[in-house]
């Protein structure tokens, strides 16, 4: 025998009343096949049990639920072993309905001891040390940046290395910046032209990226003071010609500009102080 508000229970999303704005929230994630991890908070009877069960409804066959979604109550033992043996061991099997994620519901989640739910956020995420460091220069130490490169590149490789850091932000990898450095100092306007846009092509970068680098390498980079001054004072130009929407060319071409002309600088100092 069921309660009556067990047996009349809302089972799709369009059934629950009030929280609109939250209700098309979810609508939209369950629509797009992309439901992120959620905690809905709020007092005794507002629905939050009632709208992760929709959800479930909605997103499994009645057939599916058994199988695909896990709930645990307030009555259910909420220590480290249901998390090490229950809730894992339900999230790493796989199903015959390939390709469709599983729902863990916690009911009164607050209520897990603090081992489980220190069980609970561990990830295991491989990584490399030079991964994490590249990540966090990427990051520009923005924690949420850094969240999302993590999150992106956990999701779309079994390793987080420099490489796969790279791969997700589209971002050019330091051996790219030393290359193109290297060229604007050395080489001639044509052929550091034809490399970089070559490099720009394959890699798919973007000059505005290739700007914030170059302007990191040249502050850090051993150069006469005002010849590091002079970098930096172009280097701002073009990226404000860039935002204005600028041709890339063009700026490409008053990126190299300055670099032949900051070499000129540099010859004339060597000449000067050997003469002295």
């Amino acid at each position: 025998m069921l309660f009556r508000v067990e047996k009349y229970r809302p089972s799709k999303l369009e059934e629950l009343i009030s929280h609109k704005d939250i209700l098309e929230t979810i609508g939209r994630f369950i629509n797009e096949n992309r439901l992120p991890h959620l905690l809905f908070y709020g007092p005794p009877g507002t629905g939050k049990t009632s709208t992760i069960l929709a959800c479930a409804k909605q997103l499994y066959e009645k057939n599916q639920l058994k199988s695909m979604v896990l709930e645990l109550n307030a009555s259910d033992d909420r220590g480290i072993g249901v998390v090490r043996e229950q809730i894992l061991n339900f999230a790493s099997t796989k199903t015959i309905f390939g390709g469709r994620f599983k729902m863990i519901i916690l009911d009164e989640a607050d209520a897990m001891t603090r081992d489980a739910q220190n069980a609970l956020r561990r990830s295991k995420v491989k990584f490399t040390e030079e991964g994490l460091q590249h990540l966090v220069l990427l990051s520009g130490g923005d924690m949420r940046r850094a969240l999302n490169i993590l999150q992106s590149t956990a999701m779309a490789f079994d390793m987080v290395n420099m490489e796969n850091v790279y791969a997700c932000v589209g971002k050019p990898k330091p051996d790219d910046i030393r290359a193109i450095v290297e060229w604007l100092f050395n080489k001639d306007f044509s052929e550091t032209y034809k490399r970089i846009t070559f490099l720009k092509l394959k890699k798919g970068l973007a000059l505005q990226d290739i700007l914030e680098e170059v302007h990191l390498f040249v502050q850090k980079v051993e150069i006469p003071v005002l010849v590091r001054i002079y970098l930096i004072d172009r280097l701002a130009e073009i990226e404000e010609s860039l935002t204005r929407g600028a041709s890339d060319k063009l700026q490409l071409s008053a990126l190299i500009a300055a670099f032949h002309i900051a070499r000129d600088i540099i010859e004339k100092e060597a000449i000067v102080v050997k003469e002295s």
